[in-house]
């Protein structure tokens, strides 16, 4: 509901956002899905406050990191990469790149990319608006948004923003600090699906979380990868 109110009614906020914090807030929100396709590459370099706020730059941000993580089929993370990168163009717009060496798109779904409701993924798997939404937001900010893909080689999503204020009036909620300690690999067995979101939320911006419904599915994941740090299973399934 929330994502076809902002599609419908796309907001023309004037404020200024931090957006290397929107970035590392989507990274955080979407790093367990990243790290179990690919390797995570970032060059952030230093840049001027972006007109918007930065919860709605965050979301931005955020379907696109995931629009790249699920373009990388599972298997061969350490062989694929998602590179997040920002800068200064000559216009001194400041540009973020998403660049994912997935399985690109054709030319005809480049020029569908970003309509409303269109989806290149199965039944179930996607609504087809966080692309539409990324569009709405960008343009209500008098930004641009493109890509670039080549099927069987990737794609790179390039955000380009005027910039705001000095001064930054909002950022992206915080989460909880993780605690310190090694970076690990867990699988979650469980067949109450909200259980297994909740559990998702709780390690995946700490740790690499890989998500178990049924017997089945555990056993595929332990015989696929039998390296996990941890594994937290329902003891009455």
């Amino acid at each position: 509901i929330s994502d076809l109110r902002i599609f419908a009614r796309p907001e023309s906020n004037k404020q200024s956002g931090d957006v290397t914090a929107s970035i590392e807030w989507a990274l955080r929100v979407a790093g367990s899905l990243a790290r179990e396709r690919a390797r995570l590459e970032l060059d952030l370099k230093p840049i001027p406050p972006a007109r918007g706020d930065g919860t709605r730059l965050g979301q931005v941000f955020l379907n696109l990191l995931i629009n790249a993580a699920q373009a990388i089929p599972l298997g061969n993370a350490a062989g694929n990469c998602i590179r997040v990168s920002t800068e200064l163009d000559q216009k001194q717009r400041i540009v973020v790149s998403v660049a994912d060496t997935g399985s690109g798109m054709s030319p005809e779904t480049v020029k569908r990319i970003f309509d409303p409701f269109f989806t290149t993924k199965p039944v179930g798997s996607g609504t087809g608006l966080g692309l539409s939404i990324c569009h709405g937001i960008v343009q209500s900010l008098g930004g641009e948004i493109a890509v670039e893909s080549t099927p069987g080689k990737g794609s790179v999503f390039r955000v380009l923003l005027p910039r705001g204020e000095a001064a930054v009036d909002a950022r992206p909620p915080e989460p909880t600090k993780p605690p310190s300690g090694q970076w690990g690999r867990i699988l979650v067995i469980d067949d109450d699906a909200m259980l297994r979101r909740a559990m998702n939320r709780m390690l995946g911006f700490r740790h690499s979380v890989r998500l178990a419904a049924n017997a089945r599915e555990a056993l595929d994941a332990l015989t696929a990868d039998p390296n996990f740090d941890l594994v937290l299973c329902d003891v009455m399934m």
